[in-house]
């Protein structure tokens, strides 16, 4: 039971971060809504940058999933979809690391996702770092 508490309250922490980012001008080039092609091309350069083992995973826009009234983005390790909403590079960087093999939101998720947001991404490195101080 302890464990899956860490797990709700983990989540919960990398949701309010990138709620925050959402909120924030100084990140528009991270949460801003991109095309089909841009996301593809950007999830591309990722994955070969980083010489991922896997197949990258189909990525594609969607209806997602209902969690209550509103509907989230997904991955499921081959295909990512992204919601109307949600059709940005945070969403799809996030949905990335699940398909790179993380399946919760805990501190190694929030490293990987740091780390290629910092790397793939013109936003400042430091706002990024403060944004994911979670721990």
């Amino acid at each position: 039971m302890k464990k899956r508490y860490r797990e709700m309250v983990n989540t919960r922490k990398v949701y309010a971060a990138e709620a925050f980012m959402y909120e924030q001008w100084e990140f528009d080039e991270l949460t801003k809504q991109r095309s089909l092609t841009y996301l593809r091309r950007l999830a591309n350069r990722i994955w070969k940058g980083e010489k991922c083992k896997v197949s990258m995973p189909e990525i594609r826009f969607g209806s997602g999933i209902s969690h209550g009234d509103t509907q989230y983005s997904w991955c499921d390790g081959e295909t990512i979809e992204l919601v109307p909403t949600q059709q940005d590079i945070l969403t799809l960087i996030h949905e990335l690391v699940h398909a790179i093999g993380c399946d919760y939101h805990n501190r190694e998720f929030v490293e990987i996702q740091t780390y290629l947001l910092k790397k793939y991404t013109k936003t400042d490195k430091k706002l990024i770092t403060e944004a994911f101080n979670i721990w």
